[in-house]
Formats: structure tokens, C-alpha cells, sequence
């Protein structure tokens, strides 16, 4: 226990920093902000649970949906959850990709759906 050492929060976000990987792509800061206060006035559906410490973790993964599919597709899908009443959690990252996809299904036709 005596070598271990103290460190400062600098360092250790370089310690944690993928060395000669991509950067993260992201959401230009008017999106940014508008799924911020999106999740906000989500949570606020949900208040009950505490999702102080969720609500970061299920930004980054949103905002990784919004840069794959759109913002838009992320706000639909949560408006969706929002009204759906089997839905009696905060809908998880996954809840959403999930709505997304079958949002998507929906829009193919079924004589192509159906031959796979």
C-alpha cells in the first residue's frame, strides 16, 4: 500500500485516453444541447428515479445513436417510450435503439420484410 501513489484528475483522464485511436465523434452543440434538455425533461417524466449518475452514461450512447441515425430518430424514439405505457423506467439507451429499430421495420414494406 505504500507504493501506491496519489494522482490528480489530469492525470488520470491521460491514463484513460485510448492512445492512437479515433477521436469520438459528436454532436454539433446546438444537437448537444438539445438532447441534454431533452433527457432533462425526460427524467422529469420519471421522478422517481434518481438518475443522477445514469444520465451522463445514457448522454454518450444517445448521442452516438443521434450521430449514427439523427437527432431526430433519437426524439422520436423517446417521445415514443415517454407515452408507451409498458414503459414505467427512464428508457435506457438500449430502449431507445430498440424503438428506433423498430421504427425503421415498420417503414419497410412487407412484401420486402417478409422475403428477408
Amino acid at each position: 500500500m505504500e507504493d501506491l501513489q496519489k494522482i490528480d484528475q489530469a492525470q488520470l483522464n491521460s491514463a484513460l485516453t485510448p492512445i492512437g485511436g479515433q477521436l469520438q465523434k459528436s454532436l454539433p452543440l446546438e444537437e448537444f444541447t438539445a438532447l441534454g434538455i431533452l433527457l432533462n425533461q425526460t427524467a422529469k417524466r420519471y421522478p422517481n428515479q434518481d438518475m443522477t449518475d445514469a444520465l451522463p452514461e445514457y448522454m454518450k450512447d444517445l448521442e452516438q445513436l443521434a450521430l449514427k441515425y439523427s437527432l431526430q430518430s433519437v426524439e422520436d424514439a423517446i417521445a415514443h417510450l415517454r407515452v408507451d405505457p409498458e414503459q414505467d423506467f427512464f428508457p435506457t439507451p438500449q430502449d431507445v435503439a430498440a424503438e428506433m429499430k423498430r421504427a425503421r421495420l415498420k417503414k419497410v414494406p412487407s412484401h420486402i420484410y417478409a422475403r428477408g
